[in-house]
């Protein structure tokens, strides 16, 4: 089992709160000092758990377990590169990025990035650098998968609303079809490629980067003129191994975590320009000040983690919906489904001990008001799926119309406090039990005051700091994803059949029935 189930008073406690009808949130609300009890501030976020499956002694009990796993005091080693990731004997040092941590060499080398970013980001937009055909660049393409853009694209969809310099598009999966897509809409010619891969060994990025430079030579494009990398020191993508320019991120700076590196850096000072990218790292940079200073009652991004790991450790709910009730986050839960589940989608502790119960949670989610006709149904009558909702205090204009006496802006946000109320207190009908909703379902608010680059970094960095308190508290390394490399392996025994039986246009049998079924179903239709 998990070893933070092995503190017998907490476990016994969970099992008595939930079975105990006069712990229903209905019955806790009755007491008026409980949203003040249970709702913090913290770096610009305000986080309000007062809906969540929880009373007095249970959130003792849970801080009492942040001290006893010395949370702070990890995460500030950590932070002062500490060699955390074990299995791989590396450090996890993505909050040196914004400016936070200690690491001399390591922050030089950041800084020298930054300025290189800078540099080149101004001259792109000043002209000074231009595209082959003596134009000026109107669009960035990022090429990248997982880590290497799901950050970068939530960052840059919920900056819409700012004025931008550059449009932007991304190319991730392997997939031919969100290759052709991009050609429909976006012209090459002005177009600056950015390519991002640590090791540059990823397969999808190799593929795609393949695909570009073949559209540039039939149109006679120069492709260092329009292909710029972001890669490890010494990759085979490399500046130095290559005419292409590269900007270099750091064995340190785990994908998932690399937003606030080169790997979102370099797009959204193109994007946005280069004050808005040192804006972003602002925010981070207080949010993880405030995780790393905070006491476990107060910090908010422990006490985030706290209640995952009651919510699915100890009330055995193994799911959470990430709902944001705007549509510039709407990939906000993209992001952070990779970041936690694989961070802390583990099944050995740090100790290589097998750990009998799940870890991560499993989480999904979209933008409300949608959701609500989706999959509310669910949360409602069906299973208990922990929410939380994100919620933003400023309008994107004070030029809404009213509908009904009420902006579009309230009206979400009527919608997000009747969704938190109705799950938390349900209703009864006593002669229609097919309407009866149960309530005493657990949800949480985050707010911010506004979409701000200050804004979404604080929300990065609460994420990340949040995973990784989450991943201590489970035992587990939340830095390394062995798990991802199985079917990596796998895929290039299967890439080895298929390429011999198309270059022989004949089965290349394998041991597989089933492969061979499909090897030859697609040499079939191979025209």
């Amino acid at each position: 089992m998990n070893p933070i189930k092995t503190d017998s008073s907490l476990f016994r406690y969970s099992f008595t709160f939930f079975s105990d009808k006069k712990k229903h949130l209905k019955h806790l609300f009755s007491d008026q000092n409980r949203f003040k009890k249970f709702s913090r501030k913290g770096s610009g976020i305000f986080f309000d758990f007062s809906r969540q499956l929880i009373d007095e002694k249970s959130f003792s009990l849970l801080t009492d377990l942040a001290y006893e796993n010395r949370l702070i005091e990890k995460f500030n080693n950590m932070a002062s590169g500490g060699v955390v990731n074990k299995s791989e004997q590396r450090k996890a040092l993505h909050t040196l990025c914004r400016g936070f941590g200690y690491d001399e060499q390591l922050s030089k080398e950041i800084a020298s990035v930054n300025d290189k970013i800078k540099e080149f980001s101004n001259k792109i937009h000043s002209g000074e650098i231009k595209s082959a055909t003596g134009k000026k660049f109107t669009d960035i393409c990022i090429v990248g998968i997982g880590g290497s853009s799901l950050g970068t694209e939530f960052v840059l969809n919920s900056m819409e609303n700012t004025q931008k310099l550059m449009d932007y598009s991304f190319i991730s999966s392997c997939d031919p079809n969100e290759f052709i897509s991009y050609l429909k809409d976006k012209a090459p010619e002005t177009t600056l490629f950015i390519i991002i891969s640590k090791s540059y060994t990823t397969r999808e990025v190799l593929v795609n980067e393949h695909l570009i430079t073949s559209l540039l030579e039939k149109r006679n494009i120069p492709k260092e003129k329009h292909i710029v990398r972001i890669t490890a020191k010494g990759s085979a993508g490399d500046s130095g191994n290559s005419d292409i320019k590269s900007f270099h991120m750091f064995d340190s700076i785990g994908g998932r975590y690399s937003v606030s590196s080169a790997v979102g850096g370099l797009p959204i000072s193109l994007v946005y320009g280069y004050e808005t990218f040192k804006r972003f790292l602002a925010g981070a940079r207080e949010m993880d000040q405030h995780a790393a200073t905070e006491s476990p009652e107060k910090n908010i991004p422990v006490i985030s983690a706290l209640l995952d790991i009651w919510n699915s450790v100890y009330l055995n709910f193994p799911n959470l919906a990430i709902i944001p009730y705007s549509a510039l986050l709407h990939k906000l839960p993209d992001h952070i489904q990779q970041l936690y589940m694989e961070s802390n989608g583990k099944r050995v502790n740090e100790n290589n001990e097998i750990i009998l119960d799940p870890t991560s949670m499993v989480i999904f989610g979209c933008t409300g008001t949608k959701c609500q006709h989706s999959f509310f149904q669910l949360f409602h009558q069906g299973r208990i799926v922990p929410v939380e909702f994100i919620g933003v205090l400023k309008p994107p204009t004070d030029k809404l119309p009213l509908y009904d006496k009420i902006s579009s802006h309230n009206e979400l946000w009527a919608n997000i406090l009747a969704q938190a109320d109705a799950l938390a207190f349900g209703t009864s009908y006593a002669t229609s039990p097919e309407k009866e909703c149960p309530g005493n379902r657990p949800s949480s608010i985050i707010t911010i005051k506004q979409i701000s680059p200050e804004n979404i970094g604080r929300l990065i960095s609460f994420y990340e700091a949040r995973t990784v308190f989450a991943g201590f508290l489970l035992g587990i390394n939340p830095f390394d994803q062995y798990g991802v490399e199985l079917g990596k392996k796998l895929a290039d025994q299967k890439r080895d059949f298929l390429r011999k039986t198309f270059i022989n246009k004949k089965l290349e049998k394998s041991d597989s029935n089933s492969f061979n079924f499909y090897q030859q179903a697609l040499l079939d239709i191979d025209f």
